[in-house]
């Protein structure tokens, strides 16, 4: 997608990112869910990282991403709820 002459993106988009990120969630133990989300989001982040012009690499972004624990407890969080 883009925005003006800027190469951008819209993760609504994405039909790995939805599967991923909601059917994930019911479908996938916690630590298969991380490792799927982190591939989603390192293909996410290299565009990101092109357009803010940052020196770190998509592994290295996403790496971040999981050491705080943010895939994980998204994970925890939302599978839990009863709907």
């Amino acid at each position: 997608m883009r925005n003006g002459n800027a190469p951008t993106w819209d993760i609504r988009e994405s039909e790995r990112w939805k599967e991923v990120m909601y059917s994930g969630l019911n479908d996938m133990r916690q630590p298969d869910f991380v490792r799927e989300a982190r591939k989603v989001f390192e293909k996410r982040a290299a565009v990101s990282r092109e357009l803010l012009d940052l020196p770190e690499s998509p592994g290295e972004l996403v790496g971040q991403i999981v050491s705080w624990g943010v895939f994980g407890s998204y994970w925890a969080h939302n599978a839990s709820r009863q709907f």
